[in-house]
């Protein structure tokens, strides 16, 4: 995210995504209260739990099977030129 947000917009988007997480994070213990018992033992729940584990990684499996290649992301044109200016300016400062 750091990559593709500009210096301008990047702390504002942070704010957000702390904002939305710590939202999330909340809304979790209040299910979890609302949910589990006096006590706090709930097998069915963990069985749940557990289930939901399994289906992610099934998923995850099918959708990137073993062996087969996963190509990364390409860099933008202007993110290139950037890095490459910046690799100019550090060997430059390190010349003088």
């Amino acid at each position: 995210m750091q990559a593709d947000i500009s210096d301008t917009y990047r702390g504002q988007v942070f704010a957000v995504q702390d904002a939305l997480f710590n939202t999330a994070f909340v809304g979790a213990m209040v299910v979890a209260a609302a949910v589990l018992p006096l006590d706090g033992v709930s097998p069915g729940l963990v069985l749940v739990g557990a289930a939901l584990y399994l289906v992610a990684a099934v998923a995850v499996w099918h959708r990137h099977p073993r062996g087969v290649a996963v190509s990364a992301p390409m860099a933008s044109s202007d993110t290139i030129v950037s890095v490459a200016a910046a690799e100019r300016a550090d060997r430059a400062g390190r010349h003088r």
